[in-house]
């Protein structure tokens, strides 16, 4: 082998060195995002289902006192006229 194959195949070393240090970089940050938006992401869902099960107690609650009203007696009284 020659030295400027040498000086070559050193140098081409090198630039893979630095590439991959840079890359390792990158890609740290974009863990890093990933990581912030997966907790954003949670975060989100909670507070969906704290909705949702909001929503289905109000629901819930509206059933059974429409269960209870006058009105409801008077739509659904089939028993009663027999």
């Amino acid at each position: 082998m020659t030295d400027t194959s040498r000086q070559t195949v050193a140098g081409a070393f090198a630039k893979i060195e630095a590439h991959e240090e840079q890359c390792a970089i990158r890609y740290d940050g974009i863990k890093d995002t990933l990581c912030e938006l997966k907790a954003d992401i949670r975060l989100m869902l909670k507070g969906i289902a704290a909705v949702l099960v909001a929503v289905l107690g109000w629901l819930a609650i509206q059933v059974y006192n429409g269960a209870k009203s006058p009105a409801v007696a008077q739509v659904l009284p089939v028993e009663a006229k027999r």
